[in-house]
C-alpha cells in the first residue's frame, strides 16, 4: 500500500489540459479569497455604494419621492394663490 501511495504524482490529480488545469486549481482559490473578503467587508459594516448597489438605487427612489411631494406641495400653494387672486379680483 504505501509503494502505492508513493508512485501518485500531480499527473494523476491533474488534468492534461491546461484550461481544465486552470479550473481545478487557481479558480477555486480565487472564489475561496473573494467569499473570504466579502464576509470580512460584511463584517466590517462597510456599507458602501460600490459595494451594495441597491441602497444607492433606495436612495435614488427615496429623493424622487421627496421631490415629487415637494413639487405637490408648490403645485397646491400656486393654485390656493390663483384662486385667491382670481377672488380677489371679483
Amino acid at each position: 500500500a504505501p509503494s502505492e501511495l508513493v508512485s501518485l504524482t500531480s499527473d494523476d490529480y491533474y488534468p492534461k489540459n491546461p484550461a481544465l488545469a486552470y479550473l481545478y486549481s487557481v479558480a477555486p482559490i480565487c472564489l475561496i479569497y473573494s467569499i473570504i473578503k466579502t464576509r470580512s467587508l460584511d463584517a466590517d459594516h462597510k456599507y458602501s455604494e460600490q459595494r451594495k448597489p441597491y441602497l444607492y438605487i433606495h436612495r435614488l427612489f427615496k429623493m424622487k419621492k421627496q421631490n415629487q411631494k415637494q413639487n405637490q406641495n408648490q403645485n397646491q400653494k400656486q393654485n390656493q394663490k390663483q384662486a385667491v387672486d382670481q377672488i380677489s379680483r371679483f
